[in-house]
């Protein structure tokens, strides 16, 4: 297998089709790994739903590289997502992945790669459309070189602009233009961290190993951005409801590292809805320090079930974080 560097990367390189089944083993792993256990993805505590998250498979897609390179100690940073969500898919499905190398660029000395990707059911209709952006590192200096087909969505600039009197909006149906979200709270452990970027695989990487951290300069290991992503799409499926799901969009630029054990508060804010019923929602997340760690935007229509259903846990932060006070 390839080492996943810079020079490596052969723009036009495809992977898979590659199965994968929705079983109970990768849906458990997920949502413990992203603190997703929403009802509309689970029974009860053990007993996946009838739907699957669709950003389980955005992930998967982030990660289907490794067909061809090898896990072992990849270094690579996530600076950007763009996500579609087509169509949530069925628990117990077999899925099938594919994904292309669409790019690479070089900008301020970052030697960089977009991965395209999709998810497709057993019968070809598409679930989920995913462009990524990753700083690869390289063992060479190249000049820089634009990016020839930027992401969409990321490419908004987001204001962080929390209102000094926060409405919280409680579910889509009552939502005005800037009203905010119920806020989230969250705290990255490394077992979770871990999970998500396949240490039960057996990988090794700056995500799992401080070893491999620290020779890439970080003093700890440092979550995955898709993380991230994937607690934004969680707290905007809760917001709009399942109609999300299909049709949905998130954009989401990564702006700072997040390492294992940091406390991340999440944002965001209605900033329109459009007379097709159509929601424009800003967000971002701060750490402790009140420095912005990652920013995006997500654009959907909301459904019959809208409502905030997150857990006990997320709606204790709601007025503290709300007024300001993140002691």
């Amino acid at each position: 297998m390839k080492k996943h560097l810079f020079e490596n990367i052969e723009k036009g390189e495809q992977f898979g089709p590659v199965p994968l089944k929705l079983d109970a083993h990768l849906v458990r792993g997920f949502s413990f790994a992203v603190e997703d256990f929403s009802a509309r993805y689970f029974h009860s505590a053990a007993e996946p739903g009838p739907f699957v998250a669709p950003a389980l498979l955005a992930k998967k897609l982030l990660h289907i590289f490794m067909e061809k390179y090898d896990p072992q100690g990849v270094s690579a940073v996530h600076l950007k997502d763009d996500i579609e969500f087509v169509a949530p898919p069925r628990f117990g499905d077999e899925v099938v992945l594919s994904a292309t190398y669409s790019d690479t660029f070089v900008r301020k000395g970052r030697t960089c790669v977009v991965l395209d990707g999709e998810a497709r059911d057993s019968s070809g209709a598409l679930l989920v459309r995913h462009r990524s952006i990753e700083i690869v590192p390289t063992q060479q200096q190249y000049p820089d070189r634009p990016q020839a087909d930027p992401v969409g969505l990321s490419q908004r600039r987001v204001a962080t602009d929390w209102p000094q009197d926060p409405v919280v909006a409680e579910g889509a149906e009552a939502a005005r233009p800037g009203m905010v979200l119920p806020p989230r709270s969250r705290t990255i452990q490394q077992d979770q961290m871990s999970m998500f970027v396949g240490a039960n695989e057996g990988w090794r990487n700056l995500h799992t190993d401080i070893d491999i951290a620290r020779a890439a300069g970080f003093e700890r290991t440092i979550m995955s951005g898709m993380i991230q992503a994937c607690w934004f799409a969680h707290l905007v499926t809760d917001f709009l409801g399942d109609a999300y799901l299909r049709g949905g969009r998130l954009g989401i630029t990564f702006l700072r590292n997040v390492e294992s054990g940091d406390t991340i508060q999440l944002r965001a804010v209605v900033r329109a809805i459009q007379t097709d019923g159509t929601f424009e929602i800003e967000f971002w997340s701060q750490n402790d320090k009140g420095d912005v760690t990652a920013v995006g935007w997500a654009v959907g229509k909301a459904g019959a079930d809208s409502r905030t259903s997150g857990s006990p846990a997320d709606a204790s932060h709601v007025q503290s974080i709300a007024t300001g006070d993140q002691s």
